[in-house]
């Protein structure tokens, strides 16, 4: 193959992963601080996930409803537990009422045992913070592939 038909097909297959939102799974990720929020989203997306964010629990719940209903597929919400407004546990609970069967990752600072069995309620993983982003990939590609 020449150099020239190696770089049209590199852009062909890059094209087709950034026009089919189902080549690139889609992560929805919640997180109230700012630093963190934006330091997993591009841990993630160097990775080959596509990522949307919110900074609130309500804003997630809205998020996701919105984006279902836009006919995009997401993989998997990650979500802090506590947040301004509506916490990580509620907005994940009105995520189950409203029928969306994702895969959920919980992330906390207060992982005591009361944390835990909330996780466990909701089928959820439980990461503990400070959080490693090799663990978190390790998560995400577990549950996403």
């Amino acid at each position: 193959m020449t150099r020239t038909n190696n770089a049209t097909a590199a852009t062909a297959a890059r094209h087709a992963r950034c026009s089919t939102h189902a080549v690139v799974p889609l992560v929805v990720l919640a997180e109230d601080n700012l630093e963190l929020r934006t330091l997993l989203a591009a841990a993630l997306e160097r990775v080959g996930y596509r990522v949307v964010q919110a900074d609130t629990g309500a804003r997630l719940v809205a998020l996701v409803d919105q984006l279902v209903r836009d006919g995009e597929v997401v993989r998997l919400v990650i979500t802090d537990v506590r947040m301004p407004d509506v916490g990580g546990f509620d907005a994940a609970r009105s995520l189950r009422a409203a029928g969306h069967t994702f895969p959920l990752v919980f992330m906390t600072a207060f992982g005591d045992a009361w944390t835990r069995a909330r996780a466990a309620e909701l089928g959820a993983v439980l990461l503990d913070k400070p959080l490693s982003l090799a663990v978190v990939r390790q998560v995400v590609e577990r549950l996403v592939g």
